[in-house]
């Protein structure tokens, strides 16, 4: 198994609100705090110690509490498909390996915030280790999920989302070129999008390139003007406004608040 890390992610206290579709795995490690987690129409109710599991384009969702935290791992696989036909979307670790598993999470944030030469080839094999490490667990410590149907149109939103993070970073992306380029009206695609996923296809683009400009900024690949254009706004003064709108708060502010 071959892996490559993304971004990597500390969420702490009310953790955010909405659904959330990525193309690329995720997991969550839980440190503290317990929340009811939605996967593909699967209900799972997560605690500390749990690994949260998420295969490439599934739907999923936080209900949080104020007491979460976890860090966020955004990470490719070459072979995927052979790993996510292995992986519970949510595995139970014992005590004495979580202390283990912290301690490589420990290691992989202050490597992905260092950024130095190196850090990026340890932080894919940290990852790797966290990874392997948790599917070696016996098959009693995988959490069954409470079932529930999943509607056939998701394969539909699906193909939307990989669409926009294919086509994230072009200033002229639309929710009109999305609705076109999986072949179905503008309005049945605003419908179904919403019905899916909580909030418009137009919302979804902004947050996620929001997402995209905060993790370039945090990492100090750029600045904010670069970060603005880099993540698809045409211009650093509509990027503020978009993140002032989702974050509360303008992005220099948000930047001197992040501990970077």
């Amino acid at each position: 198994m071959e892996v490559e890390t993304v971004v990597v992610k500390r969420r702490q206290g009310v953790l955010p609100g909405g659904s959330y579709v990525n193309p690329e795995f995720v997991f969550h490690l839980v440190l503290a705090g317990d929340f009811t987690m939605h996967v593909e129409g699967h209900c799972h109710r997560v605690r500390e110690g749990d690994l949260v599991m998420i295969t490439p384009n599934a739907l999923h969702a936080v209900h949080h509490n104020k007491d979460a935290d976890m860090t966020v791992v955004h990470f490719h696989v070459r072979g995927g498909s052979f790993v996510a036909a292995r992986i519970a979307p949510v595995i139970s670790i014992p005590a004495q390996r979580f202390q283990s598993i912290r301690e490589l999470n420990r290691l992989l944030r202050e490597e992905w915030q260092q950024q130095s030469v190196g850090s990026r080839i340890t932080c894919d094999g940290l990852v790797q280790a966290i990874f392997g490490l948790a599917m070696r667990l016996s098959p009693e410590r995988h959490q069954p999920p409470l079932p529930a149907p999943v509607a056939a149109n998701w394969r539909v939103v699906r193909n939307a989302v990989g669409f926009m993070h294919d086509r994230l970073t072009d200033p002229t992306l639309s929710v009109a070129a999305v609705a076109e380029d999986i072949g179905i009206s503008y309005n049945h695609f605003f419908r179904l999008f919403r019905s899916y996923t909580n909030e418009s296809p137009g919302r979804y683009i902004k947050r996620m390139r929001v997402d995209h400009a905060k993790e370039l900024m945090f990492n100090a690949t750029t600045n904010i003007t670069e970060s603005a254009l880099r993540s698809g706004f045409g211009s650093v003064q509509s990027f503020s406004k978009v993140f002032k709108k989702l974050e509360g708060v303008s992005p220099r502010s948000w930047l001197q608040s992040s501990g970077r």
